[in-house]
């Protein structure tokens, strides 16, 4: 050995060293020397530990950033979306006549002890200015929920793994920018477990105050439809009229269903429409006022733009890839293609 001690971690340690060597005389002297001694080992200063970001750190400005999340929007032009604050948190914002106001931001604290909020779903927005997004959380156990917010405040709706009624552990929850009524009423997507059972089930939910109901089953029959396996779409008035999008592996149909009424199909894959049939119906856009919107694609690739307004049906025929943005109280639709090819 070369007699270097060389180390890998910080430490107090003890070094026994030994040291052989050949004597001048035989017998005059002894052939081995041992010694110890304590050593501290430091770590050298260009291996310091320093802070590159802490919650004991403020800041009280950043720059938004894209969420590539849809926007939601109401009558009085208000806009509520979520954007990225400089690619350190997500925050969800709430736009109008040049002002700014920010309802909620990741990092908050979550609903249960030990839980940070880490982000925010698509947001809904109806009449009044309310803004509801399913929050995710972060932490030791499963948490998050539905969370409604103004510029006034912000509560919980309903959290995550909630149990009601034969209705155990909704999560999975998913919301559309037409979840949200000027009544308060919440409708979402979730996955759930009937009382002692384990299947897994998916269904359409009504959040009322504080009531929870199923509303439809993905595993119940539609009309055109043998049982779904999602609702990707899906958006509720004031009257409390649903309209949903229901799939299966090969249809995409358009439902609509009241508190009285059991779901009706307003189109469905491979209706006749137009000398051709349809492909596939979604799009959905529903103002709280009650007018829907959706797109119709045919089988010949032919595009319509379609609308209910007041319980009436009209469609319009439009070219290109064209997309519901929304709709207005009124029945006014926003959207993006060419009408007949201009």
């Amino acid at each position: 050995a070369d007699g270097v001690l060389t180390t890998i971690s910080a430490a107090f340690v003890t070094v026994r060293a030994t040291i052989r060597y050949t004597p001048t005389r035989a017998g005059s002297f002894a052939a081995t020397v041992v010694a110890t001694s304590a050593v501290e080992i430091s770590a050298r200063r260009e291996f310091n530990v320093g802070s590159l970001v802490s919650t004991e750190q403020e800041r009280h400005s950043f720059e938004l950033r894209p969420a590539y999340t849809l926007a939601a929007f109401n009558d009085a032009g208000q806009i509520a979306f979520t954007a990225s604050l400089d690619g350190l948190a997500n925050g969800l914002f709430l736009f109008q006549g040049g002002r700014l106001d920010l309802l909620a931001a990741a990092g908050r604290p979550g609903p249960m002890p030990g839980t940070t909020l880490s982000g925010f779903s698509l947001p809904s927005i109806n009449g009044r200015g309310d803004v509801l997004v399913n929050a995710f959380g972060a932490g030791n156990i499963a948490s998050g929920g539905l969370l409604l917010a103004s510029r006034t405040g912000s509560s919980w709706a309903l959290l995550t793994n909630t149990s009601t009624g034969d209705v155990d552990n909704i999560s999975g929850i998913l919301t559309s920018r037409y979840s949200l009524n000027d009544n308060s009423d919440i409708l979402f997507r979730a996955s759930y477990q009937l009382t002692g059972t384990t299947t897994a089930r998916i269904g359409l939910f009504q959040l009322t105050g504080e009531r929870v109901q199923l509303m439809w089953s993905a595993e119940r029959a539609l009309p055109s439809l043998a049982a779904a396996t999602d609702f990707p779409e899906f958006g509720i008035d004031n009257q409390g009229v649903i309209y949903f999008v229901a799939v299966d592996a090969v249809s995409r149909n358009l439902y609509r269903t009241d508190p009285a009424t059991p779901p009706v199909k307003v189109f469905a894959t491979d209706d006749s429409f137009d000398n051709s049939t349809i492909n596939q119906v979604g799009t959905l856009a529903v103002s709280p006022a009650g007018p829907a919107a959706f797109r119709i694609i045919l089988r010949n690739n032919a595009q319509h733009l379609g609308r209910i307004v007041g319980g009436q049906t009209q469609t319009l025929a439009v070219a290109g890839n064209n997309t519901v943005i929304g709709v207005s109280s009124t029945g006014a639709v926003l959207f993006v293609g060419n009408y007949r090819n201009q």
